[in-house]
């Protein structure tokens, strides 16, 4: 017999729904029927992507792929600015968690909170295998695969992604790339005792134009709430590597030899001049950010 090659027409059974059978009769089976099956890209930081309205009562079985790039730009001490690059997927990015030395370390391992369904991040208790299940051996290789899964019962609005990607200083952070998300929703067809007549043919229909809506005032104030988090942890550590840079130059004038005690004192004078300095354009430079702001 020759394989039909449309899916869609068949009642596929729910595989994390179990139906239970009643003493004295059989149950009818319970089974699941696909309403509409749809794909879309999710571009980091550009805003919020719909997806069409599903029935009343379906679940959608939401499936997330691929990985994307982003590189910002940093000054750890004592090294000068670096630009520091690394890639992330639905849950995971390869940057190690370290302040002072930011670097790609290819593994993804370090979780972030980037990637939004429905404006909430993906919990790892919410993941779900190919088969519907949680059993570790299949996360673990779809994690290999940065793939990611989820069911999701009705909630009553339409599906809604991003991804809203940050990382060291937002104001240099650039990403590419993009995620497929695709999805596919299913409704509980009804039980009967009765003969049921043949199921209807049930047609994919084609994929509407993606909706992509710009950030709200409460995204773009949430978006630089962050942002003054960043800048006031970079503030900290500038002023930090400052202040050790003087302690050095200070130790290093008290070990010379053949100077007077007035020349080691005009030395260390310039030293914390040049530190105060350096702290003051800091500070001015911080303030400029600050009063740059817009107010929405």
């Amino acid at each position: 017999m020759a394989h039909d090659p449309r899916p869609t027409t068949a009642l596929v059974p729910i595989p994390y729904t179990n139906t239970p059978a009643l003493a004295g009769r059989q149950e009818p089976p319970t089974v699941w029927r696909v309403a509409w099956q749809c794909k879309r890209e999710i571009y980091p930081n550009r805003g919020q992507t719909f997806f069409p309205d599903g029935p009343r009562g379906a679940v959608y079985e939401i499936t997330i792929t691929g990985t994307i790039r982003y590189c910002w730009k940093t000054w750890p001490y004592p090294r000068d600015k670096i630009t520091v690059s690394g890639r992330a997927d639905a849950l995971y990015n390869t940057t190690a968690a370290d302040w002072f030395d930011p670097r790609d370390t290819g593994k993804f391992e370090e979780r972030h909170e980037w990637f939004l369904v429905n404006g909430n991040y993906i919990r790892t208790e919410d993941l779900r295998d190919k088969n519907g299940h949680r059993d570790r051996f299949g996360l673990k290789a779809d994690r290999d695969d940065h793939i990611y899964r989820l069911h999701v019962t009705d909630a009553g609005k339409p599906l809604v992604f991003a991804c809203e990607a940050v990382e060291g200083d937002s104001e240099t952070f650039k990403a590419s790339g993009y995620f497929t998300v695709s999805v596919t929703a299913r409704v509980l067809e009804e039980k009967r005792e009765r003969r049921r007549p043949r199921p209807r043919m049930v047609v994919v229909a084609d994929d509407p134009p993606p909706v992509v809506v710009p950030p709200t005032p409460d995204d773009i104030r949430e978006r630089d709430l962050r942002s003054d988090e960043v800048r006031a942890k970079d503030f900290h550590a500038r002023l930090m590597a400052i202040a050790l840079r003087e302690k050095e130059a200070l130790d290093n004038i008290d070990r010379l030899e053949g100077l007077s005690d007035d020349q080691k004192n005009n030395y260390r004078q310039e030293v914390k001049d040049f530190a105060a300095g350096e702290m003051a354009k800091l500070a001015e430079n911080r303030n400029e950010r600050a009063s740059n702001v817009k107010t929405i």
